[in-house]
């Protein structure tokens, strides 16, 4: 019997997904994400009860899903959640939920020891388990001067989660990679690290539409399914098939899973079903 699973929400209505990792029960779990937007979507297994949670994992929405990726161990499962979210972090970052790529996040501890603490083993970086550190960052980090995204200056992380009421930790990691427009005070005068964020939010707009764009080309594309279905558009195969819209429109341009655009059939079979 699997010790915990990976999953995968997506929510139609954004086209936005959170990936995540538990060992609790899969009827009773849904996420730990603090996302004001996604937990209006999903209630979360920290703020909802659980009578709460049973009956939304029974109806679920539509226009909402959920996939359990994979089942292990926990140890294995809480690798893979962090080489998922690596890999999305560098290629569609901006299409999820997700703030962070492990908990505490790696830029505080090297990426060679991202997963001490997580498994209880200590990081010889500290002497002390990924927890105690973290505690003693976000400590250190109380009373450090922060921005929001409306500019008003907080003297303090504490304060600025008094009055914004976004959770303490949740500031003080987005205040770390400058994400959501949250920044340290101290950074403002260290044009470096800013323009690195301002550029690479510039990427990822100009890559999410170049995404869109070609999904919009697209739309009215017919394709055929590994059954030899054809469907007049990848919409009506996302509808009908039920997997989602992005990954039948990669599929197809790539000829993988046994997908393809009825206008372009595959030529070469050796990986048209990798």
């Amino acid at each position: 019997m699997s010790e915990a699973f990976v999953y995968m929400w997506y929510v139609a209505s954004t086209g936005m997904y959170y990936i995540g990792y538990s060992g609790q029960n899969l009827d009773e779990y849904t996420h730990s994400s603090r996302d004001e937007e996604f937990c209006k979507f999903v209630p979360s297994s920290k703020l909802s009860s659980i009578v709460e949670r049973k009956d939304f994992l029974k109806n679920i929405p539509k226009g909402v899903r959920r996939r359990v990726l994979a089942r292990g161990t926990r140890e294995e499962m809480i690798e893979l959640e962090h080489e998922l979210l690596e890999n999305r972090k560098a290629k569609c970052w901006d299409r999820y939920y997700n703030i962070i790529t492990s908990f505490p996040p790696p830029p505080m501890f090297g990426e060679k020891n991202h997963m001490f603490g997580r498994t209880g083993e200590k990081n010889p970086m500290f002497g002390k388990t990924h927890s105690e550190e973290s505690k003693r960052k976000q400590g250190e980090a109380k009373w450090k001067a922060c921005v929001s995204p409306e500019g008003v200056v907080y003297a303090s992380l504490k304060e600025a989660a008094r009055q914004s009421l976004h959770p303490y930790q949740t500031i003080w990691g987005w205040c770390n990679i400058n994400r959501h427009g949250w920044y340290w005070e101290e950074d403002l005068g260290k044009p470096s690290k800013l323009t690195t964020h301002l550029e690479q939010c510039n990427q990822n707009y100009k890559k999410s539409e170049e995404t869109k764009r070609k999904i919009g080309e697209a739309n009215g594309k017919a394709c055929v399914s590994p059954e030899g279905v054809v469907y007049v558009s990848i919409k009506e195969a996302a509808r009908q098939s039920l997997h989602p819209y992005s990954n039948l429109q990669r599929w197809c341009a790539n000829n993988k899973n046994g997908w393809y655009w009825k206008d372009s059939p595959p030529t070469n079979l050796d990986n048209f079903f990798a």
